[in-house]
């Protein structure tokens, strides 16, 4: 993995991930476990960390913020980095620190060999990789932030909605033959009654964590006794 500044401080970006660590440890230490859960207890709000424009953070940095909300109390979800904050007519509070994210980036390497027709489909293929970069900067919570309006109300999730719906999931899903039963706050197979529990569909702040999480759950349906097939010797 190499870095967009490449040609710059190595050892700063080792502390870079040094403090990633570090944050991580921090919490747990403070019973904060790094991890959020695809679904709301309360359906009408989403909590996936989000930019200044309303962009969902993805990967690591999900756990990142959103562990870094947790910890320091902050009421939104909402994240600028110093550009974003001052493209809103706000700054960032004086003594406020900012939480690391990281930027990956993929890079297609051209042949070394572009435009030589003395170079083969099989040295092409050879040299033309792909690769990725990353970066790193800081965002502040709009909680740290002055000058900046109101933060915006949460996008509701209606409920009877079929946006989480997708044919072949639903296929595969239902397919299985596992009994699904939906409307708890929790997400768990029951090997007694033999049947799968899981959040109402809208509940889920995205598709993705909503057919996930079933799925999940359906991994260890499949490990029940009576579905798994033992070869004689």
């Amino acid at each position: 993995m190499k870095s967009l500044n490449s040609g710059s401080r190595a050892a700063h970006r080792r502390d870079f991930f040094a403090e990633v660590t570090d944050k991580i440890l921090r919490a747990l230490e403070k019973g904060c476990v790094p991890w959020i859960k695809p679904w709301t207890d309360n359906p009408a709000i989403r909590e996936i960390p989000i930019n200044a424009h309303g962009r969902q953070y993805r990967g690591i940095n999900r756990v990142l913020l959103g562990m870094e909300q947790s910890v320091m109390g902050y009421a939104t979800q909402q994240w600028f980095s110093r550009r974003m904050a001052n493209e809103a007519g706000g700054h960032i509070r004086k003594g406020e620190k900012g939480t690391p994210v990281v930027l990956f980036r993929p890079v297609d390497k051209k042949p070394s060999g572009h435009g030589d027709p003395d170079l083969n489909e099989n040295n092409a293929k050879e040299v033309s990789r792909r690769s990725w970069v990353y970066r790193f900067y800081y965002v502040w919570n709009r909680d740290q932030l002055e000058g900046v309006d109101a933060a915006p109300a949460p996008v509701p999730i209606v409920r009877g909605s079929t946006a989480h719906r997708h044919a072949h999931s639903d296929e595969l899903a239902l397919g299985s033959g596992a009994e699904i039963r939906y409307g708890v706050n929790r997400a768990y197979y029951a090997p007694g009654p033999d049947h799968i529990r899981l959040p109402l569909p809208q509940q889920f702040m995205d598709i993705d964590g909503f057919h996930a999480t079933r799925f999940h759950e359906l991994v260890h349906w499949t490990g029940q006794v009576s579905r798994i097939l033992f070869s004689q010797p």
